[in-house]
């Protein structure tokens, strides 16, 4: 599963930089960024993840990052982060909001109409393409509030109800506390469709 599930984390992260010559903006603090959530239930911890600099490697170490992307298939935010762990060891949660604004959102992810789906990926080596992650958590229901959205940045607090993708869907994991303040990189014409098709939605609804 996991040459499904990280293959699908990664070209979500390296989807944005192909468009970021195209930003002048690149004064102190253009790339920095902080999320952080506690989560508990079948699994439990704390999850913190920042950078200051455009990363460009992401086997290993501390990355965060959003990306909205606007085309025919409609207007999404995304929210990358990965959390660096002991040795080649990382979590990753990307998760995504469709119509991003101002404002907050709930919903269960069981609607189709629900504009939010997240994945969180605990226990992954990044050093080796064929290990396993410890646990590979899908969304069930959330809320995101977005307190700021700009062309260059996206701030805001989340939470989420999880279950794991290979276990009963009734053991669940909370994400609580969650929050964000990242920044919003664009992605070039093409680029969003292929990023769609590895949204959490999308696997959630796979499984």
């Amino acid at each position: 599963m996991k040459t499904i599930i990280r293959p699908a984390l990664m070209l979500a992260a390296l989807l944005p930089f192909a468009a970021c010559g195209d930003d002048n903006s690149t004064g102190p603090g253009r790339y920095s960024g902080t999320l952080d959530f506690q989560y508990s239930g079948a699994y439990s911890g704390s999850f913190h993840a920042e950078s200051d600099v455009l990363p460009r490697d992401f086997d290993t170490g501390s990355a965060v990052f959003g990306q909205r992307t606007q085309d025919v298939a409609g207007d999404e935010a995304y929210i990358f982060a990965q959390q660096d762990g002991p040795g080649s060891m990382v979590d990753n949660l990307i998760f995504s909001v469709a119509d991003p604004a101002v404002g907050t959102v709930s919903c269960a992810i069981i609607d189709e109409n629900c504009p939010l789906s997240a994945i969180l990926v605990l226990g992954d080596d990044g050093a080796r393409e064929d290990d396993d992650a410890d646990a590979i958590l899908l969304s069930s229901a959330g809320s995101v509030t977005i307190t700021s959205i700009t062309d260059k940045r996206i701030q805001g607090n989340f939470q989420f109800t999880m279950s794991d993708l290979f276990e009963d869907e009734q053991t669940v994991t909370r994400i609580t506390s969650g929050s964000f303040d990242v920044p919003l990189l664009s992605s070039t014409d093409g680029l969003g469709g292929s990023l769609s098709r590895m949204s959490p939605a999308r696997l959630s609804r796979s499984r």
